[in-house]
């Protein structure tokens, strides 16, 4: 299972496109299913909109719940890729308790990017919840909620700078997954 870490706008999605095309994995968008369910106005879609106009994560709860109805999706979870997901410390410990009893490998990779690259990335890709209070609120979130994941996943995470070049990015990634599976 390949877990992609980072901050809105650091290019987790565009890494995890290509992974999945390159190595024919499924893989999981969590903000793309949050902006479904809204955009579908379904009931966690209702519950979710007001965390996400103010920059704030949606619970835990609501979440793992999305999480596990999408899961199926995901026909063996071990060749899987996450984007976005887990993105709090309770939310790894919950796909921990869904892998106790795998011997799934897990790789982890942070895509760190410095703030000030992000908030200009985030203000030119036109989204509505992308103003400048919502993104430096997101971010605020993200640096609290980051570094007890990193501290819970420890030396299986790999840090790659964000700020390169997507294909150098993906190369990253790309090498390690050859040399590790």
């Amino acid at each position: 299972m390949i877990i992609l870490l980072g901050a809105p706008g650091s290019g987790k999605g565009t890494q995890s496109d290509r992974l999945s095309k390159s190595f024919n994995l499924p893989y999981v968008c969590m903000g793309d299913i949050v902006r479904n369910e809204i955009k579908s106005k379904t009931v966690l879609g209702k519950k979710m909109i007001s965390f996400i106009d103010k920059g704030d994560l949606v619970p835990d709860s609501l979440i793992n719940d999305i999480f596990i109805f999408n899961y199926p999706v995901l026909s063996d979870i071990s060749d899987a890729i996450l984007d976005g997901y887990p993105r709090t410390l309770n939310q790894a410990r919950y796909l921990s308790s869904l892998l106790k009893d795998s011997s799934i490998d897990l790789y982890v990779f942070l895509i760190d990017v410095p703030d000030k690259n992000l908030i200009d990335r985030l203000l030119s890709r036109s989204r509505s919840d992308d103003t400048l209070d919502v993104i430096t609120n997101r971010l605020e979130t993200y640096h609290r909620e980051i570094k007890p994941i990193l501290e819970y996943y420890g030396k299986s995470v790999l840090k790659l700078d964000g700020n390169c070049e997507v294909d150098v990015v993906f190369s990253e990634i790309s090498n390690h997954l050859k040399i590790n599976t």
